[in-house]
């Protein structure tokens, strides 16, 4: 491999993963699925076969869509909120983050997930709410986004068949007055619309409302920290089934 090569094999470390994907779809690579370790072994692979740009709507069409959702206004200009594989300074304690409502919610899968009158009226059988109330949603945290009015909350969501392997990561863009402004997922959707980010909402009602009730709500003084237990999967041994 070239010097040249070389040097761009190391940059893939320090990007970040929508340029990672951008990197491999405008050469024709198909990467939804992959995570950074891997998206960076195949842009290395991509320079080893000195692959060319073939294709470019569908790569400026992703990196279009992240920067639009994360788009607020402050002070009545646009500002593009940091990309939230940079973000390291993630808190347990959820007291900063408002009360959610079920409207709240409700908004969101509306305008976002595009949820219809039936879905709505029907969201109890939705694959995303049944990842809620079989706890697959854990170790939630946020991040308050500086000189900005809005929060980056994020979750670790177990997959729903493979339940061993790592989980997925869903996030949105809170504003502090309480409503969902914009999501994404770690998983193949990556919009915004997945049921990891449903499971997600469901359950950061259910938290505020629960820390109503005991009087250690988010938006005091009090540590307000995840307490709900996660889903676990675990192999049982032959002799410990019941057949």
């Amino acid at each position: 491999m070239s010097a040249a090569m070389d040097n761009n094999v190391s940059q893939f470390e320090r990007m970040h993963v929508p340029d990672l994907k951008t990197f491999l779809t405008k050469r024709g690579i198909t990467c939804s699925l992959y995570r950074k370790q891997q998206l960076v072994r195949l842009c290395e692979i991509a320079v080893e076969l000195q692959l060319e740009v073939t294709q470019t709507q569908d790569a400026y069409d992703y990196k279009d869509m992240d920067s639009f959702r994360r788009t607020v206004e402050v002070n009545g200009a646009k500002h593009v909120l940091p990309e939230i594989t940079t973000v390291l300074n993630w808190k347990s304690d959820l007291r900063d983050l408002s009360l959610k409502e079920s409207y709240d919610i409700l908004i969101y899968l509306m305008k976002v997930g595009q949820w219809n009158e039936s879905r709505l009226s029907n969201y109890r059988r939705d694959n995303g709410f049944n990842l809620y109330t079989s706890n697959h949603s854990h170790d939630v945290k946020l991040h308050r986004l500086i000189n900005t009015e809005y929060f980056y909350v994020r979750a670790a969501c177990v997959p729903e068949t493979r339940q061993s392997e790592n989980p997925y990561n869903p996030w949105v863009i809170v504003a502090t007055e309480g409503h969902f402004r914009s999501g994404g997922c770690t998983c193949v959707v990556d919009n915004g619309t997945c049921k990891h980010i449903t499971a997600l909402l469901f359950s950061l009602d259910n938290f505020s409302s629960r820390h109503r009730d005991r009087n250690t709500e988010v938006g005091t003084d009090v540590p307000c920290t995840w307490d709900r237990a996660r889903k676990l999967s675990e192999p049982l041994t032959i002799n410990k089934i019941d057949i």
